[in-house]
């Protein structure tokens, strides 16, 4: 099995905690014979007032569609699973929202296999 796992961590973390698991992900993934590709993205650091700010949050959603786009083209033979924390949750399910629910937005293909949430800040 091939896998590109893709991180992407919240507002104020510096994503050491997923790199830490990604890291121990690779190790098991060795162990079973899985061959695996990890990238953690950034997206840009908006403070806390301006994360209620609708266009500040349009530039994280942007920013993780992209992201996704990019690794999917880049490796088109994996399975693309992602990992978000905290901020990125709400940023991944707006992508997924706008990518799947805007008739007028055109974008390049995604296939993501697996979305794994840590900290959600999604409304259950």
């Amino acid at each position: 099995m091939k896998l590109n796992l893709v991180s992407f961590h919240g507002l104020y973390s510096q994503g050491d905690n997923l790199e830490d698991l990604v890291d121990r992900l690779k190790v098991e993934a060795e162990l079973n014979d899985i061959d695996i590709v990890t990238s953690q993205h950034d997206y840009p650091k908006l403070n806390m007032a301006m994360g209620y700010f609708r266009w500040s949050r349009d530039v994280v959603r942007d920013k993780i569609l992209d992201c996704l786009s990019i690794e999917y083209y880049k490796h088109p033979d994996r399975k693309l699973v992602v990992l978000c924390h905290s901020n990125a949750t709400w940023g991944i399910s707006r992508a997924i929202g706008k990518f799947y629910n805007d008739k007028d937005f055109i974008h390049d293909p995604i296939n993501v296999s697996k979305i794994v949430l840590f900290g959600s800040t999604i409304k259950r």
